[in-house]
């Protein structure tokens, strides 16, 4: 299909998305959308995020987008909450989640905004999941992310740079980095994706 947008202005012809991954059925990602370049790598990543988050009975899910750990989080979790801003991605991630209604509440807004309102109602998670763009969370999110969360926090991240800005933080908040794992997405190139687990100081 072909897709355009102008301003409020939005148009198209034939399918007005891109499947992505080999998993079925697979997520529908707009061309104004994100997804990751390397399908293997991605399901490598996907599957070690689930293994990470194995045993957590709820958790809050950050950067959602249209679903891309999000399938992989929820059939183990009795809650998941799972915050996105994109209106299109939104979209997508109500369909990935349909068949888990009941058990999911998905928040369209930003993360440090949903992660404020959280920490004020002293809500708690058991664990948390973040795919922040390059930016990261920044640390007054970060510290309000550590006051919700009570175990473990698992941050993939495209940028080392902010990460060990938001990793810094979350010592500071009591949480200690108990793995450091990277995933060559781009090889040949200095690009990579890193996963860092930060678990609660006993």
């Amino acid at each position: 299909g072909i897709t355009w947008r102008g301003g409020r202005t939005r148009g198209g012809v034939g399918r007005g998305w891109l499947a992505d991954g080999p998993r079925q059925p697979p997520l529908r990602v707009s061309p104004f959308g994100f997804a990751q370049a390397h399908e293997c790598q991605n399901e490598a990543l996907i599957r070690r995020v689930g293994e990470l988050g194995h045993g957590y009975a709820s958790a809050i899910e950050l950067f959602a987008g249209a679903g891309n750990f999000t399938r992989e989080l929820l059939p183990s979790r009795e809650h998941l909450t799972a915050v996105e801003l994109d209106r299109d991605a939104m979209r997508e991630l109500r369909r990935t989640t349909a068949p888990w209604e009941g058990r999911v509440d998905l928040l369209r807004t930003k993360a440090a905004t949903a992660l404020e309102r959280l920490a004020k109602d002293k809500r708690r998670f058991d664990l948390a999941v973040l795919d922040p763009p390059r930016a990261g969370l920044g640390t007054g999110a970060m510290a309000h992310l550590c006051a919700i969360t009570t175990s473990r926090i698992v941050y993939v991240s495209c940028d080392v740079a902010t990460l060990a800005r938001d990793v810094a933080e979350a010592r500071a908040q009591g949480f200690e980095r108990s793995c450091v794992e990277v995933f060559d997405f781009m090889p040949m190139t200095s690009q990579v994706e890193v996963l860092v687990t930060l678990d609660r100081a006993p």
